[in-house]
């Protein structure tokens, strides 16, 4: 687990660099409404890089859980 939470973070750092980078020269640009464009377009980006990342760290996590067969449990009180 700890080197799939190391992965994610990995890929979280990446994303929020080339945002940065990406917003950057967004704010370099000399006119406005380019400008605001390119910003926006950085965001979107970062925000769905995050998405992907977030996702595919869940499915790995729940895909490698493993759930007590039912025969083990047969005859045993639930208690939560």
């Amino acid at each position: 687990m700890w080197a799939l939470l190391r992965r994610t973070h990995f890929g979280l750092v990446e994303a929020s660099n080339q945002w940065k980078l990406a917003f950057g020269r967004a704010e370099a640009t000399a006119d406005p409404l380019e400008r605001e464009q390119r910003a926006y377009a950085a965001t979107e980006a970062l925000l769905m890089k995050i998405e992907g990342i977030r996702s595919a760290e869940t499915e790995k996590f729940f895909g490698s859980l493993a759930f007590p067969d039912e025969s083990a449990l047969a005859g045993k009180p639930f208690r939560p």
